[in-house]
């Protein structure tokens, strides 16, 4: 290995390698290996031409392209970050109308035992209404009783009045 360093192997043609090591590109490496081989023909600048016009033509549709790709992919993206921030607002509203839902049926419940209880007092409301009527009742038997009594008291002693002032 030390030996093909210090000497390295002949070349068979001086030429080529001479005209290969200035060449850089495609171009100047195929004239290097083959002078004559390509050389152009009559029509092959209006040919490179419109070629050349084609490549621009796919060049700027390419960029055009890359940049509906960029803008689609960047619309992705947005769209999915929406879409998370969309569903966690869907996912706290669905907590918050199940919530709701539960103070709803809770209040339901209460209001329903409120017109249980509220219907229980208003039969005894009525209950006590017909009580107080029957107590109005005897009250007034009883006022009448008193009156009644009162008179035949007023008049018995006017009665006995009559009768000592009599004997007197």
């Amino acid at each position: 290995m030390v030996g093909l360093v210090r000497c390295p192997p002949l070349r068979v043609d001086p030429d080529l390698d001479r005209r290969l090591e200035g060449a850089h590109d495609l171009d100047t490496i195929v004239h290097a290996v083959a002078p004559g081989a390509n050389t152009p023909r009559a029509d092959w600048d209006t040919e490179m031409e419109i070629l050349r016009v084609d490549v621009r033509y796919h060049r700027d549709q390419l960029r055009e392209c890359e940049k509906w790709l960029y803008k689609e992919a960047d619309l992705r993206r947005q769209a999915e970050s929406l879409c998370a921030v969309v569903s966690n607002e869907r996912n706290v509203a669905v907590e918050e109308a199940r919530a709701l839902r539960e103070e709803r049926d809770e209040v339901s419940r209460q209001a329903a035992l409120a017109a249980v209880s509220l219907q229980k007092s208003a039969d005894i409301i009525d209950l006590l209404k017909v009580r107080i009527g029957e107590y109005d009742k005897k009250i007034e038997g009883a006022r009448t009783t008193i009156r009644n009594d009162r008179l035949k008291i007023k008049k018995g002693l006017s009665d006995l009045t009559s009768c000592l002032k009599t004997f007197h």
